[in-house]
């Protein structure tokens, strides 16, 4: 353990409230982090510095390094914190595909409770329990398949970068949605028409053609968004989910028999 960073390696070995010195009364890392995800969560992972986190709190700057020696110590706590698995992926459906949709709605439900997750960097998350426990999960789920392990991992890979994608995409346009302040959909079809105006036949001629065939068309019962991004988030994860099962298919067809 002592080669590992400082913030992983009191995630993996606690060493109680305080780094140094003596801890403040009322003041413990489970309140500063906490705090900190619950500044993230209302106004944005930007939002997040030791100063402001501490005037929160009614504390001075330094009585957080007590707990926490770095701001980067602190993304790397409230990574944990907020990823931690639920405990309903405890108890995997037997058949590798459901036990992957219920995987990726869960990592999903997650990443849409605290947009800011998408924010922090692949390398200032990795090896902290709540991470290696997803990836445990998802090699869990792909337990019975016919593929190599190094396979299952890109199977994974594929999957978390596609609800990354998603969770990018829906933060963005509910950011964009709040600076506007109009309905989903009147930004989405004044996006459309944008568009519109400047695709034409000579240099566009693909993107046109998709776009009078209805590329940007919202169904004519569109009432709730959320419907329309869980129809969207679907079709993709079903895409993807439809080519591992190629694989699978594959590899358990019988050998064809040399002529």
């Amino acid at each position: 353990m002592d080669e590992l960073p400082e913030g992983l390696r009191r995630l993996w070995s606690p060493e109680g409230s305080a780094r140094q010195g003596q801890p403040r009364p009322g003041l413990t890392l489970s309140r500063i982090v906490e705090a900190a995800v619950g500044m993230a969560d209302e106004q944005g992972l930007g939002s997040v510095s030791m100063s402001r986190l501490a005037r929160s709190l009614g504390y001075t700057t330094m009585s957080l390094y007590r707990y926490v020696s770095t701001k980067d110590e602190l993304l790397l706590l409230m990574h944990d914190s907020a990823w931690r698995v639920p405990t309903v992926l405890d108890d995997f459906p037997e058949q590798w595909r459901p036990a992957l949709v219920l995987w990726c709605r869960e990592q999903r439900t997650i990443l849409h409770r605290h947009p800011w997750l998408e924010r922090i960097r692949i390398t200032e998350r990795v090896g902290t329990p709540s991470q290696l426990t997803w990836m445990d999960r998802g090699l869990r789920a792909l337990g019975g398949v016919p593929l190599t392990e190094y396979e299952k991992g890109q199977v994974l890979l594929l999957l978390n970068g596609f609800l990354f994608w998603q969770a990018r995409l829906a933060a963005d346009l509910q950011e964009s949605l709040r600076e506007e302040e109009r309905p989903p959909e009147e930004a989405i079809m004044g996006v459309a028409d944008m568009i519109k105006t400047l695709v034409t036949a000579d240099r566009f001629p693909a993107l046109l053609r998709a776009v009078e065939g209805g590329l940007f068309a919202l169904p004519q019962d569109w009432q709730d968004p959320q419907a329309g991004a869980d129809a969207d988030f679907l079709f993709g994860l079903d895409r993807i989910l439809d080519g591992v099962q190629d694989l699978i298919d594959r590899r358990l067809a019988p050998a064809a028999l040399p002529d």
